[in-house]
C-alpha cells in the first residue's frame, strides 16, 4: 500500500474538509482491564450469542471485536477539522513533507485490516 495524500478543501475562514482513503488499524498490546457493561433485552443478548458462536468467540470477545470495528470507522469517517492559522500551516507543514520508506509501516499495512478479518 502507498501513501495517500488527503484531500483538502476549505469551507470557510479556518475550516478545512479533510479526507482520506486509508485508515491504520489499531494494534492493542495493552492488557485489558477496563470494564465495560451494558444491557441488552433477552433477543438481542441470544443474537449475539448465536453469531459469537457461529464465530468461534466468547460473547464478550464478539462484542468487542465487533465494537472497535464500528469505533474504527466511526472514526476514520471524522472529515472536519477546525484548525487556527498556526496549527492549519504545521499541518500543511507536516503533510508536504517527503515520502521516507518506513519497513515498519509497510508491514503493518501488509496485514488485514479489522474490516478484512
Amino acid at each position: 500500500m502507498g501513501f495517500v495524500q488527503p484531500q483538502l478543501t476549505t469551507i470557510a475562514a479556518d475550516v478545512y474538509n479533510v479526507s482520506t482513503i486509508q485508515t491504520l488499524p489499531i494494534m492493542n498490546t495493552e492488557t485489558q482491564t477496563e470494564r465495560i457493561q451494558l444491557r441488552a433485552s433477552p433477543s438481542e443478548k441470544r443474537l449475539l450469542q448465536e453469531a459469537a458462536d457461529t464465530s468461534k468467540k466468547t460473547l464478550s470477545e464478539f462484542i468487542l471485536v465487533a465494537s472497535i470495528t464500528e469505533a474504527e470507522i466511526a472514526l476514520s469517517q471524522r472529515s472536519r477539522f477546525i484548525l487556527d492559522s498556526d496549527r492549519w500551516s504545521k499541518f500543511i507543514e507536516m503533510l508536504e513533507r517527503p515520502v521516507t520508506a518506513k519497513p515498519a509501516l509497510r508491514k503493518l499495512l501488509s496485514r488485514p485490516s479489522a474490516l478484512e478479518r
